[in-house]
């Protein structure tokens, strides 16, 4: 197991990407305390990481399609942030001028309305 464990294999100095770890409190399979000693060795060592634990769901980290929509925002917003070859986009939100959405029809509801990531 030591030879494929990713936390046993950290080591101080290596050239680790920008790293977001994800779990559920509720996974019966993978206790969440393996993301979180993960994320805390990360940090202690300096390294750019970001984590998000559900309270709900299960093995798959969400317990309807609305956790499941925010959970990809989620990701896809660190993709955005990590990849974008543009400074502005690796910002953090507070420091973004808010865009206005583009209007929307009465029946439909934007994922996350009210919601602050």
């Amino acid at each position: 197991l030591k030879e494929y464990s990713p936390y046993q294999n950290v080591r101080p100095g290596r050239p680790y990407p920008p790293t977001l770890l994800t779990t559920s409190t509720r996974d019966d399979r993978v206790h969440p305390g393996h993301a979180r000693k993960m994320t805390a060795l990360l940090r202690e060592l300096g390294y750019d990481v970001r984590y998000y634990e559900n309270i709900e769901g299960g093995h798959g980290g969400a317990a309807d399609n609305e956790q499941l929509a925010h959970k990809s925002a989620l990701t896809y917003e660190f993709l955005w942030r990590t990849l974008s070859p543009d400074p502005a986009a690796a910002k953090p939100a507070s420091e973004l001028s808010r865009v206005r959405p583009p209007k929307q029809e009465a029946h439909e509801t934007p994922v996350g309305a009210g919601e602050t990531p």
